[in-house]
Protein backbone atom coordinates (compact mmCIF):
# COMPACT_ATOMS: atom_id res chain seq x y z
CA UNK A 1 0.00 0.00 0.00
CA UNK A 2 1.29 3.32 -1.30
CA UNK A 3 0.73 6.29 1.33
CA UNK A 4 -0.22 10.10 0.95
CA UNK A 5 -0.21 12.23 3.90
CA UNK A 6 -1.53 15.99 3.09
CA UNK A 7 -1.59 18.08 6.64
CA UNK A 8 -3.48 21.78 5.92
CA UNK A 9 -2.42 23.99 9.47
CA UNK A 10 -5.53 25.24 11.32
CA UNK A 11 -7.94 24.40 9.38
CA UNK A 12 -11.12 24.09 11.29
CA UNK A 13 -13.18 21.33 10.65
CA UNK A 14 -16.22 23.38 10.72
CA UNK A 15 -15.47 25.14 7.62
CA UNK A 16 -15.99 22.45 5.49
CA UNK A 17 -18.94 21.40 3.67
CA UNK A 18 -18.38 17.76 4.49
CA UNK A 19 -18.61 18.78 7.95
CA UNK A 20 -21.71 20.55 7.42
CA UNK A 21 -20.50 24.43 7.00
CA UNK A 22 -22.84 25.24 3.99
CA UNK A 23 -21.35 28.96 3.41
CA UNK A 24 -17.64 28.35 3.11
CA UNK A 25 -17.17 26.78 -0.22
CA UNK A 26 -15.12 23.45 -0.13
CA UNK A 27 -16.34 21.45 -3.65
CA UNK A 28 -13.13 19.24 -3.82
CA UNK A 29 -12.66 17.92 0.10
CA UNK A 30 -16.61 17.32 -0.31
CA UNK A 31 -16.22 15.01 -3.12
CA UNK A 32 -13.37 12.88 -1.82
CA UNK A 33 -15.77 12.88 1.56
CA UNK A 34 -18.14 11.09 -0.46
CA UNK A 35 -16.24 7.90 -1.20
CA UNK A 36 -14.00 8.18 1.80
CA UNK A 37 -14.46 8.35 5.61
CA UNK A 38 -15.51 11.04 7.37
CA UNK A 39 -14.59 10.52 10.91
CA UNK A 40 -16.39 12.92 13.16
CA UNK A 41 -14.57 12.55 16.60
CA UNK A 42 -10.52 13.21 15.40
CA UNK A 43 -8.95 15.24 18.00
CA UNK A 44 -5.45 16.00 17.55
CA UNK A 45 -2.97 15.17 20.45
CA UNK A 46 -0.11 17.70 20.73
CA UNK A 47 -0.63 21.57 20.07
CA UNK A 48 0.15 23.68 18.16
CA UNK A 49 2.32 23.38 14.95
CA UNK A 50 5.82 21.37 15.95
CA UNK A 51 4.64 19.35 19.20
CA UNK A 52 1.59 18.08 16.40
CA UNK A 53 3.98 17.20 13.87
CA UNK A 54 5.95 15.36 16.62
CA UNK A 55 3.32 13.20 17.97
CA UNK A 56 2.51 12.22 14.03
CA UNK A 57 5.96 11.40 13.17
CA UNK A 58 6.35 9.51 16.19
CA UNK A 59 3.15 8.33 16.71
CA UNK A 60 3.10 9.38 20.55
CA UNK A 61 1.59 11.42 23.10
CA UNK A 62 4.08 13.86 23.54
CA UNK A 63 2.69 16.55 25.52
CA UNK A 64 3.54 14.81 28.38
CA UNK A 65 7.43 15.11 28.35
CA UNK A 66 8.30 17.37 25.19
CA UNK A 67 7.57 21.59 24.29
CA UNK A 68 8.33 23.23 20.44
CA UNK A 69 11.63 21.45 19.79
CA UNK A 70 13.76 19.95 17.03
CA UNK A 71 12.52 15.86 16.45
CA UNK A 72 14.48 14.34 19.54
CA UNK A 73 17.22 11.60 18.91
CA UNK A 74 15.99 9.19 20.49
CA UNK A 75 12.67 8.94 18.68
CA UNK A 76 12.29 6.83 15.39
CA UNK A 77 10.14 9.14 13.00
CA UNK A 78 7.68 7.24 10.69
CA UNK A 79 9.42 7.81 7.51
CA UNK A 80 12.30 5.82 9.25
CA UNK A 81 9.48 2.74 10.28
CA UNK A 82 8.70 2.76 6.45
CA UNK A 83 11.53 2.75 5.27
CA UNK A 84 13.12 -0.16 7.19
CA UNK A 85 9.94 -2.03 4.96
CA UNK A 86 12.16 -0.20 1.40
CA UNK A 87 9.22 2.30 1.49
CA UNK A 88 10.77 5.25 -0.49
CA UNK A 89 9.12 8.63 1.36
CA UNK A 90 9.10 12.39 0.05
CA UNK A 91 8.10 15.42 2.09
CA UNK A 92 7.05 18.17 0.17
CA UNK A 93 6.27 21.44 2.44
CA UNK A 94 5.62 25.05 2.68
CA UNK A 95 5.06 24.68 6.87
CA UNK A 96 8.83 26.20 8.22
CA UNK A 97 8.69 25.80 11.56
CA UNK A 98 9.54 21.60 11.83
CA UNK A 99 12.18 22.08 9.24
CA UNK A 100 14.52 25.19 9.31
CA UNK A 101 17.25 25.44 11.36
CA UNK A 102 18.13 22.76 13.49
CA UNK A 103 14.40 21.00 13.39
CA UNK A 104 15.22 18.35 11.79
CA UNK A 105 11.58 16.87 10.85
CA UNK A 106 12.77 15.59 7.59
CA UNK A 107 14.75 12.74 8.93
CA UNK A 108 13.81 9.20 7.87
CA UNK A 109 12.69 10.98 4.65
CA UNK A 110 14.81 9.84 1.00
CA UNK A 111 14.07 13.50 0.10
CA UNK A 112 12.53 16.33 1.09
CA UNK A 113 11.41 19.68 -0.67
CA UNK A 114 10.83 23.05 1.46
CA UNK A 115 8.88 26.29 -0.32
CA UNK A 116 10.25 28.82 1.68
CA UNK A 117 8.75 32.33 2.67
CA UNK A 118 5.33 31.20 5.07
CA UNK A 119 4.95 33.96 8.03
CA UNK A 120 7.61 35.72 8.90
CA UNK A 121 10.37 33.27 7.37
CA UNK A 122 13.11 35.85 6.48
CA UNK A 123 13.25 34.94 3.00
CA UNK A 124 14.06 38.92 1.14
CA UNK A 125 16.71 40.81 2.68
CA UNK A 126 15.77 44.09 0.20
CA UNK A 127 13.51 47.01 1.05
CA UNK A 128 10.00 46.30 -0.48
CA UNK A 129 7.93 49.18 -0.24
CA UNK A 130 4.80 47.27 0.83
CA UNK A 131 1.40 48.64 2.42
CA UNK A 132 -0.19 47.13 6.01
CA UNK A 133 -3.57 45.85 5.72
CA UNK A 134 -3.95 47.26 9.06
CA UNK A 135 -2.88 49.50 12.28
CA UNK A 136 -0.16 47.47 13.41
CA UNK A 137 -1.15 47.62 16.31
CA UNK A 138 -3.23 45.39 15.69
CA UNK A 139 -1.12 42.62 14.33
CA UNK A 140 0.55 40.09 16.23
CA UNK A 141 4.22 41.04 17.16
CA UNK A 142 3.80 44.74 15.57
CA UNK A 143 4.40 44.87 12.07
CA UNK A 144 7.48 43.24 12.09
CA UNK A 145 6.40 39.82 10.51
CA UNK A 146 3.34 41.42 8.03
CA UNK A 147 5.99 43.55 6.11
CA UNK A 148 8.27 40.05 5.77
CA UNK A 149 5.19 38.25 4.78
CA UNK A 150 4.06 41.13 2.11
CA UNK A 151 7.61 41.27 0.90
CA UNK A 152 8.25 37.19 0.33
CA UNK A 153 4.92 37.34 -1.03
CA UNK A 154 5.44 40.71 -3.74
CA UNK A 155 6.65 39.47 -6.42
CA UNK A 156 3.48 36.78 -6.71
CA UNK A 157 1.74 37.42 -10.47
CA UNK A 158 -1.29 34.86 -10.13
CA UNK A 159 -2.72 31.97 -7.89
CA UNK A 160 -0.79 29.32 -9.03
CA UNK A 161 1.82 31.50 -7.01
CA UNK A 162 0.52 31.30 -3.67
CA UNK A 163 2.21 28.42 -0.86
CA UNK A 164 -0.43 26.13 -0.91
CA UNK A 165 -0.64 25.82 -5.02
CA UNK A 166 2.97 25.19 -5.19
CA UNK A 167 3.18 22.69 -2.52
CA UNK A 168 0.60 20.37 -4.15
CA UNK A 169 1.81 21.44 -7.96
CA UNK A 170 5.71 19.94 -6.48
CA UNK A 171 3.51 16.92 -4.78
CA UNK A 172 1.71 16.14 -7.73
CA UNK A 173 4.80 16.79 -10.13
CA UNK A 174 6.87 14.32 -7.90
CA UNK A 175 4.13 11.76 -8.16
CA UNK A 176 4.26 11.77 -11.88
CA UNK A 177 7.90 11.02 -11.64
CA UNK A 178 7.53 8.13 -8.68
CA UNK A 179 3.93 6.79 -8.79
CA UNK A 180 5.02 3.12 -9.88
CA UNK A 181 7.34 2.90 -7.65
CA UNK A 182 6.66 0.24 -5.39
CA UNK A 183 6.09 1.12 -2.23
CA UNK A 184 5.83 5.26 -1.42
CA UNK A 185 5.12 7.71 1.51
CA UNK A 186 4.50 11.17 0.37
CA UNK A 187 4.11 13.63 3.18
CA UNK A 188 2.52 17.04 1.93
CA UNK A 189 2.30 20.18 4.54
CA UNK A 190 0.80 23.21 3.81
CA UNK A 191 0.72 25.86 6.32
CA UNK A 192 -2.48 27.31 4.97
CA UNK A 193 -4.91 28.24 6.66
CA UNK A 194 -2.59 29.48 8.99
CA UNK A 195 -2.69 33.49 8.86
CA UNK A 196 -1.32 35.79 7.65
CA UNK A 197 -4.54 35.33 5.35
CA UNK A 198 -3.51 36.26 1.79
CA UNK A 199 -5.90 34.34 -0.47
CA UNK A 200 -6.31 35.73 -3.98
CA UNK A 201 -8.77 38.77 -3.86
CA UNK A 202 -11.56 37.03 -5.92
CA UNK A 203 -11.42 34.77 -2.89
CA UNK A 204 -11.90 36.82 -0.08
CA UNK A 205 -14.77 38.31 -2.50
CA UNK A 206 -16.46 35.15 -1.91
CA UNK A 207 -17.32 35.91 1.33
CA UNK A 208 -17.68 40.05 2.19
CA UNK A 209 -17.11 41.80 -1.32
CA UNK A 210 -16.63 45.67 -1.04
CA UNK A 211 -14.95 45.67 2.28
CA UNK A 212 -13.22 48.95 2.48
CA UNK A 213 -12.13 48.57 6.48
CA UNK A 214 -8.80 47.40 8.34
CA UNK A 215 -7.99 44.14 7.03
CA UNK A 216 -6.57 42.27 10.03
CA UNK A 217 -4.34 39.60 8.24
CA UNK A 218 -2.34 38.50 10.87
CA UNK A 219 -4.45 39.56 14.36
CA UNK A 220 -2.71 39.27 17.71
CA UNK A 221 -3.63 36.42 19.90
CA UNK A 222 -6.05 37.92 22.99
CA UNK A 223 -9.28 38.33 23.74
CA UNK A 224 -11.06 40.11 20.50
CA UNK A 225 -13.05 42.80 22.14
CA UNK A 226 -9.51 44.09 23.35
CA UNK A 227 -8.41 45.69 19.97
CA UNK A 228 -10.88 44.68 17.26
CA UNK A 229 -14.18 45.89 16.35
CA UNK A 230 -17.27 43.06 15.86
CA UNK A 231 -16.94 44.17 12.13
CA UNK A 232 -13.22 43.52 11.64
CA UNK A 233 -13.51 40.15 13.06
CA UNK A 234 -16.66 39.64 10.04
CA UNK A 235 -13.64 40.03 7.56
CA UNK A 236 -11.21 37.76 9.59
CA UNK A 237 -13.90 35.40 9.38
CA UNK A 238 -14.00 36.02 5.62
CA UNK A 239 -10.28 35.63 5.16
CA UNK A 240 -9.63 32.39 6.85
CA UNK A 241 -12.64 31.23 4.84
CA UNK A 242 -10.90 32.25 1.67
CA UNK A 243 -7.79 30.82 2.47
CA UNK A 244 -10.23 27.50 3.15
CA UNK A 245 -11.77 27.52 -0.25
CA UNK A 246 -7.88 28.63 -1.84
CA UNK A 247 -6.96 25.48 0.02
CA UNK A 248 -9.78 22.97 -1.06
CA UNK A 249 -8.86 24.09 -5.02
CA UNK A 250 -5.27 23.06 -4.45
CA UNK A 251 -5.72 20.01 -2.29
CA UNK A 252 -8.13 19.18 -5.02
CA UNK A 253 -5.84 19.64 -7.44
CA UNK A 254 -3.72 16.81 -6.14
CA UNK A 255 -6.27 14.23 -5.50
CA UNK A 256 -7.04 15.40 -9.22
CA UNK A 257 -3.45 14.23 -10.25
CA UNK A 258 -3.93 10.86 -8.31
CA UNK A 259 -6.97 9.95 -9.82
CA UNK A 260 -5.34 10.74 -13.25
CA UNK A 261 -2.37 8.84 -12.42
CA UNK A 262 -4.83 5.41 -11.68
CA UNK A 263 -3.54 5.80 -8.38
CA UNK A 264 -6.47 4.93 -6.27
CA UNK A 265 -6.42 1.24 -6.36
CA UNK A 266 -3.35 0.98 -4.13
CA UNK A 267 -2.99 4.22 -2.25
CA UNK A 268 -4.27 5.05 1.30
CA UNK A 269 -4.97 9.31 1.63
CA UNK A 270 -5.21 10.69 4.72
CA UNK A 271 -6.35 14.59 4.57
CA UNK A 272 -6.71 15.87 8.04
CA UNK A 273 -5.26 19.24 10.21
CA UNK A 274 -3.13 19.85 13.40
CA UNK A 275 -5.66 22.35 14.91
CA UNK A 276 -8.19 24.70 14.35
CA UNK A 277 -8.11 28.77 15.21
CA UNK A 278 -10.56 30.76 17.31
CA UNK A 279 -11.99 33.70 15.30
CA UNK A 280 -14.19 35.47 18.15
CA UNK A 281 -15.41 32.52 19.72
CA UNK A 282 -15.72 32.44 23.35
CA UNK A 283 -14.01 36.33 22.84
CA UNK A 284 -10.79 34.82 21.55
CA UNK A 285 -8.62 35.46 18.22
CA UNK A 286 -5.96 32.48 17.97
CA UNK A 287 -5.01 29.77 19.72
CA UNK A 288 -3.44 31.40 22.96
CA UNK A 289 -2.42 34.52 24.51
CA UNK A 290 0.58 35.56 23.29
CA UNK A 291 1.14 39.05 24.65
CA UNK A 292 4.79 40.83 25.12
CA UNK A 293 4.00 41.15 29.09
CA UNK A 294 1.35 38.14 28.88
CA UNK A 295 1.86 34.40 27.51
CA UNK A 296 -0.25 31.75 28.47
CA UNK A 297 -2.48 28.99 27.02
CA UNK A 298 -6.59 29.45 26.59
CA UNK A 299 -9.33 26.75 26.80
CA UNK A 300 -9.67 24.40 23.65
CA UNK A 301 -12.89 24.83 22.51
CA UNK A 302 -14.31 23.28 19.79
CA UNK A 303 -13.47 25.13 16.95
CA UNK A 304 -9.61 25.15 18.31
CA UNK A 305 -9.63 21.26 19.23
CA UNK A 306 -11.38 19.89 16.55
CA UNK A 307 -10.40 19.04 13.08
CA UNK A 308 -11.44 17.07 10.13
CA UNK A 309 -10.11 13.92 9.11
CA UNK A 310 -11.16 11.77 5.65
CA UNK A 311 -9.21 8.94 5.04
CA UNK A 312 -9.45 6.73 1.54
CA UNK A 313 -8.17 2.83 1.26
CA UNK A 314 -9.10 0.51 -1.55
CA UNK A 315 -11.30 -1.07 1.43
CA UNK A 316 -12.81 1.83 3.52
CA UNK A 317 -16.12 2.13 3.71
CA UNK A 318 -17.26 4.57 1.38
CA UNK A 319 -19.15 7.64 2.47
CA UNK A 320 -19.28 6.32 5.85
CA UNK A 321 -18.72 9.15 9.15
CA UNK A 322 -18.02 7.02 11.83
CA UNK A 323 -18.21 8.46 15.31
CA UNK A 324 -15.09 7.18 16.59
CA UNK A 325 -12.61 8.98 18.87
CA UNK A 326 -9.22 9.00 17.58
CA UNK A 327 -6.18 11.42 17.65
CA UNK A 328 -3.15 12.25 16.20
CA UNK A 329 -0.92 8.68 17.06
CA UNK A 330 -3.61 6.77 15.89
CA UNK A 331 -3.66 7.81 12.60
CA UNK A 332 0.40 7.06 12.50
CA UNK A 333 -0.41 3.54 14.27
CA UNK A 334 -2.97 2.77 11.03
CA UNK A 335 -0.65 3.70 8.39
CA UNK A 336 1.73 1.04 9.67
CA UNK A 337 -1.71 -1.21 9.86
CA UNK A 338 -2.50 -0.42 6.29
CA UNK A 339 1.06 -1.20 5.16
CA UNK A 340 1.23 -4.47 6.87
CA UNK A 341 4.75 -2.96 9.10
CA UNK A 342 4.23 -4.38 12.54
CA UNK A 343 3.32 -1.03 14.63
CA UNK A 344 6.75 0.36 16.50
CA UNK A 345 7.46 -0.54 20.44
CA UNK A 346 7.03 2.95 21.00
CA UNK A 347 4.02 3.70 18.95
CA UNK A 348 1.43 4.92 21.44
CA UNK A 349 -1.64 4.90 19.10
CA UNK A 350 -3.87 2.65 17.99
CA UNK A 351 -5.41 1.49 14.74
CA UNK A 352 -8.68 2.78 13.47
CA UNK A 353 -8.48 0.33 10.08
CA UNK A 354 -11.47 -1.46 11.76
CA UNK A 355 -13.35 2.02 11.69
CA UNK A 356 -12.03 2.95 8.34
CA UNK A 357 -13.44 -0.73 6.70
CA UNK A 358 -16.46 -0.39 8.46
CA UNK A 359 -16.05 -3.44 11.33
CA UNK A 360 -16.02 -1.21 14.18
CA UNK A 361 -17.16 1.76 15.38
CA UNK A 362 -14.86 2.53 18.30
CA UNK A 363 -10.97 3.27 18.82
CA UNK A 364 -10.31 4.60 21.72
CA UNK A 365 -12.95 5.41 24.85
CA UNK A 366 -11.84 9.32 25.04
CA UNK A 367 -8.80 11.78 23.62
CA UNK A 368 -6.98 14.01 25.42
CA UNK A 369 -5.65 17.47 23.59
CA UNK A 370 -3.11 18.92 25.21
CA UNK A 371 -0.66 21.88 24.40
CA UNK A 372 2.78 22.80 26.76
CA UNK A 373 3.59 26.36 28.39
CA UNK A 374 4.08 29.10 26.58
CA UNK A 375 7.73 31.14 27.45
CA UNK A 376 8.75 34.44 26.86
CA UNK A 377 10.17 33.49 23.13
CA UNK A 378 6.29 32.41 22.55
CA UNK A 379 7.21 28.93 21.99
CA UNK A 380 6.36 26.18 24.19
CA UNK A 381 8.22 24.20 27.06
CA UNK A 382 7.43 20.72 28.23
CA UNK A 383 4.68 20.44 30.81
CA UNK A 384 1.40 20.54 30.46
CA UNK A 385 0.11 23.82 29.99
CA UNK A 386 -4.13 23.39 29.23
CA UNK A 387 -5.61 19.89 28.42
CA UNK A 388 -9.29 19.29 26.98
CA UNK A 389 -10.38 15.77 27.62
CA UNK A 390 -13.33 14.56 25.13
CA UNK A 391 -15.54 11.24 26.01
CA UNK A 392 -17.63 11.72 22.83
CA UNK A 393 -20.12 14.18 24.96
CA UNK A 394 -18.49 16.05 27.26
CA UNK A 395 -15.61 17.87 27.20
CA UNK A 396 -13.68 19.03 30.27
CA UNK A 397 -11.52 21.83 30.04
CA UNK A 398 -8.40 21.46 32.59
CA UNK A 399 -7.43 25.09 33.32
CA UNK A 400 -4.11 26.27 31.77
CA UNK A 401 -2.08 29.00 33.07
CA UNK A 402 -4.51 30.67 34.89
CA UNK A 403 -7.91 29.38 33.62
CA UNK A 404 -10.24 27.56 35.50
CA UNK A 405 -11.77 24.14 34.57
CA UNK A 406 -14.80 24.11 32.40
CA UNK A 407 -17.28 21.16 32.23
CA UNK A 408 -19.80 21.25 28.17
CA UNK A 409 -22.25 18.98 27.20
CA UNK A 410 -21.74 18.66 23.13
CA UNK A 411 -24.54 16.98 22.36
CA UNK A 412 -27.21 19.68 23.96
CA UNK A 413 -24.47 22.53 23.47
CA UNK A 414 -22.26 22.20 20.31
CA UNK A 415 -21.05 25.84 20.78
CA UNK A 416 -20.24 25.27 24.02
CA UNK A 417 -21.66 27.91 25.70
CA UNK A 418 -22.96 26.79 29.05
CA UNK A 419 -20.26 25.81 31.38
CA UNK A 420 -21.35 23.12 33.60
CA UNK A 421 -19.05 23.29 36.06
CA UNK A 422 -20.99 23.70 39.29
CA UNK A 423 -23.83 21.52 38.45
CA UNK A 424 -21.82 18.28 37.31
CA UNK A 425 -19.06 18.55 39.98
CA UNK A 426 -19.38 15.12 40.39
CA UNK A 427 -19.01 14.53 36.62
CA UNK A 428 -16.07 16.98 36.49
CA UNK A 429 -14.35 15.26 38.98
CA UNK A 430 -14.22 11.77 37.60
CA UNK A 431 -13.32 13.36 34.01
CA UNK A 432 -9.92 14.72 35.86
CA UNK A 433 -9.44 11.67 38.20
CA UNK A 434 -9.56 9.85 34.31
CA UNK A 435 -7.23 13.11 33.21
CA UNK A 436 -4.81 12.02 35.47
CA UNK A 437 -5.10 8.38 35.77
CA UNK A 438 -4.39 8.59 31.78
CA UNK A 439 -1.17 10.55 32.44
CA UNK A 440 0.44 8.07 34.43
CA UNK A 441 -0.59 5.27 31.60
CA UNK A 442 1.92 7.24 29.55
CA UNK A 443 4.31 7.73 32.47
CA UNK A 444 4.34 11.31 32.21
CA UNK A 445 7.35 12.63 34.19
CA UNK A 446 6.31 13.68 38.03
CA UNK A 447 7.37 17.55 37.58
CA UNK A 448 4.80 17.42 34.71
CA UNK A 449 2.31 14.79 36.42
CA UNK A 450 2.12 16.28 40.06
CA UNK A 451 0.78 19.79 39.54
CA UNK A 452 -2.24 18.09 37.07
CA UNK A 453 -3.05 15.96 40.51
CA UNK A 454 -5.58 18.83 41.90
CA UNK A 455 -8.48 19.54 39.80
CA UNK A 456 -8.79 23.54 40.82
CA UNK A 457 -12.69 23.14 41.43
Amino acid sequence: MNIVIIVSDSMRRDYLGCYGNTRVRTPHLDRFAERAVRFQRYYPASLPTVQNRLDLMTGRFTYTYAGWEPLPKNEVALAEMLGRQGYVSMLVADTPHALTGSMNYQRGFTAWDLIRGQEGERLWTEDRDVDLPCDPSKLRGGERVMRQHLANTSMWRSEEDTFVAQTMRRASTWLEKNCRRQNFFLYVDTFDPHEPWLAPQPYVDLYDAGYTGQRVLYPRYRRASEFVTPREVQHMRAAYAAEVTLVDRWIGHLLGKMESLGMMKDTAIFVTADHGFLLGEHDYIGKSIIEPGEKRTVHFYEPLAAAPLLVWTPDCAAGKAPAALCSTPDLTATVLDVCGVDKHPRVQGRSFRDVLEGRSNRCRPFTVTAAAFPQKSMLFTPGIGTAVLNDGRYTYMYGGTDEKPELYDLKSDPEQKRNLIRQEKKRALAMHRRFVRWLEELECPPEHLEPRREAGL
